[in-house]
């Protein structure tokens, strides 16, 4: 780890777990903004979109390589929402393939990674975000912040998504706004879909990020009782 980023979170008395921290990503070429820009720009949560870092709280490799195996049953998944929110102490996973259910927070893949909000912009990449392994004491080491998350791990990131969005009466997506939101964005890279179909949009719109700032997105849906 760099010296500075050890001798500040020892000043705020963060070393007493196992610390990780990483580096912004540098601009692509072809690019017209930094990665974090970009994933602080789709970071719209009035929206329903919500753009976050994740990155693995395991430093051995073939740990973390168990840990993803072990995943891959859950997430394959059906998520029970039989229970309403207010009732629902944790958020469950079942699991068809050993009818066995899981909690969300103990789902391997989930709870072994720590996701970040980006904060503010950049001009350059030469800054870093370092963590604890459990998931907290998050720092930003350009002005020398500590960011107040608290625990973050991927699995509190989903379930705080389900607490937001599991009253049904309540709209959760806006297609067309969030359309507009893709359209607008693309017209700041000076780029043109290709197809009009909502759909292909999407689909468009994900390569696109994923292939040039590489960014990965998800679209979480779920089924509305009637």
């Amino acid at each position: 780890m760099i010296p500075g980023i050890i001798e500040f979170r020892r000043k705020n008395n963060f070393c007493n777990e196992t610390s990780l921290y990483f580096q912004l990503r540098k601009r692509a070429k072809c690019a017209v903004d930094y990665q974090h820009n970009i994933l602080m720009h789709m970071n719209k949560p009035n929206e329903s979109s919500f753009g976050i870092y994740v990155a693995p709280l395991i430093l051995d490799k073939n740990q973390y390589y168990d840990s993803l195996v072990s995943s891959i049953p859950w997430w394959k998944r059906i998520i029970c929402l039989s229970t309403p929110v207010h009732k629902f102490a944790t958020l469950k996973i079942y699991n068809s393939i050993s009818d066995t259910f899981l909690e969300l927070s103990q789902v391997p893949i989930l709870k072994n990674h720590i996701s970040i909000v980006p904060h503010e912009r950049v001009a350059h990449n030469k800054h870093f975000y370092s963590y604890s392994q459990i998931g907290g004491d998050v720092c930003w080491h350009s002005s020398g912040k500590v960011l107040n998350y608290g625990i973050s791990r991927l699995s509190d990131f989903f379930y705080g998504l389900y607490l937001k969005y599991s009253d049904q009466s309540k709209e959760r997506f806006n297609v067309q706004s969030h359309i507009k939101f893709m359209k607008n964005l693309m017209e700041e890279e000076n780029y043109n879909f290709q197809n009009q179909d909502q759909n292909q949009i999407f689909k468009e719109f994900g390569k696109y990020m994923y292939t040039k700032y590489q960014i990965k997105q998800f679209l979480l849906c779920s089924e509305k009782n009637e």
